[in-house]
């Protein structure tokens, strides 16, 4: 016959009654918390590679953020209400990123802008 592993947790008390000692043994089923336990811990690791993922994911954002707002180099422009504007260049320019930049989607490294 193979051994079962029935996880328990016990306690032992000792009073006295009438001058006699006596023991009571408390044995709590402990299989829930077990599982729990378990389950808790598989989360912890999930929850850890998915952490080092966003870890990884931001930094390379931020050095391509910082790489995209170096492009931009001393860039003026004053945009009035109403006005229509176009932002015109070849691939690489930073159209794409002043208009991030603009809409708040990047924060500048260097430089204002104010509205």
């Amino acid at each position: 016959m193979g051994e079962s592993e029935f996880p328990v947790e016990v306690s032992l008390s000792h009073y006295m009654q009438k001058s006699e000692p006596f023991v009571i043994a408390f044995i709590v089923d402990i299989t829930t918390r077990k599982e729990y336990e378990q389950n808790l811990l598989q989360q912890k690791i999930e929850l850890e590679k998915i952490s080092d993922a966003i870890r990884k994911l931001n930094a390379e954002l931020e050095g391509k953020v910082e790489q995209r707002t170096l492009i931009l180099n001393q860039i003026s422009v004053m945009i009035l209400p109403g006005q229509t504007v176009a932002f015109v260049g070849t691939t690489g320019a930073g159209k794409s990123t002043l208009l991030k930049l603009l809409l708040g989607f990047y924060l500048p490294t260097a430089g204002n802008i104010f509205f």
